[in-house]
């Protein structure tokens, strides 16, 4: 190989080398810049993250305030329905025992009164009698 083709050779491994370089110089640079631009969305997304989930826990804590009231709500309705259904029957059998009581006034009633009218019946049967045969003695 002459001289000459040995500092082509030379000058073009030189370029090569000067070329890589630039290349990985440049490389660096756009990393950089990438892991900068990376860094600055993921501390925006972090925060954005953060603010949500803060929101969340607040809703959920919200929810479950609320699951706590109702399921008190709920128990205190069961109590009151409960309460409710034993005075019902409470209710209904001093009913049955008024209905019962009035039902047995009625037939004792109703029994007197026919003794009575048979009592009246036989007494007018006795004064017609009575009136008969003075009538009839007269």
């Amino acid at each position: 190989m002459s001289q000459l083709e040995r500092q082509l050779d030379a000058v073009w491994d030189e370029a090569r080398k000067k070329k890589v370089m630039r290349i990985e110089s440049m490389n660096r640079d756009v990393t950089k810049k990438v892991d900068v631009e990376l860094n600055k969305m993921h501390a925006a997304v972090s925060d954005s993250v953060d603010t949500t989930r803060g929101l969340v826990n607040q809703k959920l804590d919200r929810i479950h305030e609320l699951e706590a009231k109702l399921a008190s709500s709920t128990e205190v309705w069961r109590a009151h329905a409960a309460q409710a259904a034993r005075d019902l029957e409470v209710q209904q059998q001093g009913l049955k025992g008024l209905v019962t009581a009035t039902v047995q006034r009625c037939a004792q009633r109703r029994a007197d009164m026919e003794e009575r009218q048979r009592t009246r019946t036989r007494d007018a049967e006795r004064a017609i009698r009575d009136i008969l045969q003075r009538f009839h003695t007269e």
